[in-house]
């Protein structure tokens, strides 16, 4: 056999090799969706909670049909996870559901796990349900609607949420207003106004994570006197973060003014 029969001959093998292999492998996968199918129709939560855990690995309908019908189940812990994974799979057969979990449901638990799914999809339809998570006297369902309302991806979506941003920048609880600066894209003057007090509040000085998400949300601005004083002060802070990011600001406010 010639050398350039000898690499076709092995290429041919290799090839089967692959495709015998691949075969293997699917059918291993469906007899595991349908095991886990099987599994889901146990009387008891933690078997369906190990069996909606396990087929979130596969992208078949039925998988997909299984998570969906979770979604309903009698134990929460079995609902949230079927949520998790539909949310992060973006799976749109299931987003009109999600939505209504997130909207309506009881079980505080759930509805959280609702809104963060529901807010995996990015969707300019469900700026107004995160809007009114805003309103729950819940601060958790607080932080993730203010999150979930600044991941959609929309600039007049954006816009319109300012107000409920500068709510969520005001919230007596820290881990809201922390969301909102995370996630914050919208440059707006009334922002900047409440970054400001973040950044001259001495109460704030010492609230690095608090601190350091305020000075992100406020690169890209062009500072004003009082702004850039107090962003001076901040290279000489005992946090290194914080010392590097006000560099970064200071230079970045550089170049702005240079277009000025």
């Amino acid at each position: 056999m010639t050398g350039k029969k000898h690499i076709l001959f092995l290429f041919f093998i290799l090839t089967a090799i692959n495709g015998c292999s691949q075969k293997l492998l699917l059918e291993e996968e469906k007899k595991n969706v349908k095991n886990l199918l099987a599994l889901y129709e146990s009387s008891s939560w933690e078997e369906r909670e190990k069996a909606v855990n396990r087929i979130c690995a596969y992208k078949y309908p039925e998988a997909t049909d299984m998570l969906i019908k979770a979604l309903d189940d009698s134990h929460s812990a079995v609902r949230i996870d079927a949520l998790k994974c539909l949310g992060s799979r973006k799976e749109k057969k299931a987003k009109r559901q999600i939505k209504a979990i997130a909207e309506s449901e009881n079980n505080i638990s759930v509805k959280l796990a609702g809104i963060q799914a529901l807010a995996n999809y990015r969707d300019p339809t469900a700026a107004p349900l995160f809007a009114k998570g805003l309103e729950s006297n819940d601060w958790f369902i607080r932080e993730e609607s203010i999150r979930g309302l600044l991941m959609i991806n929309d600039t007049l979506i954006q816009q319109v949420s300012i107000p409920y941003i500068l709510e969520a920048l005001k919230d007596p609880k820290v881990n809201v207003r922390l969301a909102a600066l995370e996630n914050l894209k919208v440059k707006n003057k009334k922002l900047f106004d409440v970054l400001l007090e973040i950044i001259i509040s001495k109460e704030n000085y010492y609230k690095i994570s608090l601190l350091k998400a305020a000075l992100k949300a406020l690169n890209g601005y062009l500072l004003n006197e009082k702004t850039r004083e107090r962003v001076i002060e901040f290279l000489t802070h005992p946090n290194k973060e914080i010392r590097i990011l006000s560099l970064f600001i200071l230079k970045k406010d550089n170049e702005l003014q240079a277009y000025e």
